[in-house]
């Protein structure tokens, strides 16, 4: 009960750097990644892959086994992952309300409306010959 500080500014912590991480790269410059994300989308995937996984649940319990790192620290990391994996749905209704933000604006011309597509649109243009037919 006492650690409920450190662990809910371990979840935040965990949760806004693997976003920005992710997003940021997600940024890189369309020259070194033509198919890159658009914006909308990098903000999607950012969030919903910004929570903890399964695989910290392996590694942190070898640690522990290996005293690499002590009991409680590693009671401490395990509830951190634990609460990020749980407000992962959350996480995607946030995520979808921004992306839907920034695709607004798009849309109407704002600042962000580079006339990207989305992947879907893509694929769909690929396909089609100047006609509207599949080729």
């Amino acid at each position: 009960v006492s650690e409920w500080p450190t662990i809910l500014t371990g979840a935040v912590a965990l949760v806004i750097l693997k976003a920005l991480t992710l997003l940021a790269a997600t940024r890189v410059p369309r020259w070194l990644e033509p198919n890159r994300l658009p914006f909308p989308e990098g903000i999607r995937l950012a969030a919903l892959l910004s929570s903890g996984g399964e695989f910290a649940f392996v590694v942190l319990a070898l640690a522990e086994k290996l005293k690499a790192l002590p009991e409680e620290l590693g009671g401490v990391l395990t509830a951190i992952v634990l609460i990020t994996m749980a407000v992962t749905p959350l996480l995607g209704d946030v995520a979808g309300a921004l992306a839907d933000t920034f695709e607004g604006e798009a849309r109407g011309g704002g600042v962000r409306g580079s006339g990207e597509q989305n992947g879907a649109a893509a694929a769909l243009d690929a396909g089609l010959n100047g006609e509207g037919r599949c080729e």
